[in-house]
């Protein structure tokens, strides 16, 4: 559904895609990323963050995906000219797709296991095409070091709010760590939508956003989407 909704221009360049793969990646999540691309007929380019300060790949990709993993990696080696040129790649038309991390990283402020003494993050982001809060994890029970906080829910379409998605539906995603997307009227939230949210147990909350960024690049940030035959 997201790949579907994901500009496309003309010309050799529409169908490369960058993933990022360098460190704080996940190598599970960057293999299902490009797998998933695939599906999509998208030929997936791997990318490292000297790839990505090079600028090189702006002339030759239609996106850039920012897959699971940790965020706080992605920062330290792309903080101002790696993610200066980000963001002049979206206002330029191109697109961003943030999994799980990438969620994350593409938000204006990250606040993650609040009062947690070993992993709380609590701070800032420059990225900002989502301009509030990804907060996380959404459901407890995360841990760096096992797979314990792993889960399966579900997430569905808001379409009584949305009624230009095209119909209701829910899914089941895999989950580990993933954060919802908050705001406040402080936030400038006129270009976002609300594409999937949470469903369940607990309070609904956006899990998926669409972003306007400039004029021309439309920037996707999802928090728990991962592909694979698992699922």
């Amino acid at each position: 559904y997201i790949t579907n909704n994901l500009r496309m221009s003309n010309g050799p360049k529409n169908r490369q895609v960058g993933v990022y793969s360098d460190e704080g990646a996940s190598p599970w999540c960057v293999e299902c990323t490009c797998n998933m691309l695939s599906l999509r007929s998208y030929t997936a380019v791997k990318l490292s963050a000297e790839d990505v300060l090079s600028g090189k790949w702006t002339r030759s990709l239609v996106g850039i995906v920012f897959p699971g993993g940790r965020d706080s990696p992605y920062h330290d080696k792309l903080e101002g000219q790696g993610n200066k040129l980000i963001k002049r790649f979206v206002e330029e038309g191109g697109w961003y797709l943030g999994i799980c991390a990438g969620g994350y990283f593409g938000s204006s402020r990250i606040d993650f296991c609040k009062g947690d003494p070993e992993m709380e993050i609590k701070t800032d982001r420059e990225l900002a095409f989502f301009s509030g809060t990804a907060i996380g994890p959404r459901y407890p029970g995360f841990r760096y070091q096992d797979s314990s906080g792993e889960l399966v829910v579900s997430i569905s379409k808001p379409a009584s709010r949305h009624p230009s998605i095209e119909e209701s539906g829910t899914m089941k995603v895999y989950f580990n760590g993933g954060c919802y997307f908050s705001s406040t009227e402080n936030d400038q939230l006129g270009y976002s939508t609300i594409l999937w949210e949470y469903v369940g147990s607990a309070d609904t909350a956006p899990a998926v956003v669409g972003c306007m960024w400039s004029l021309a690049g439309l920037s996707f940030v999802g928090c728990t989407l991962r592909w694979g035959p698992e699922i």
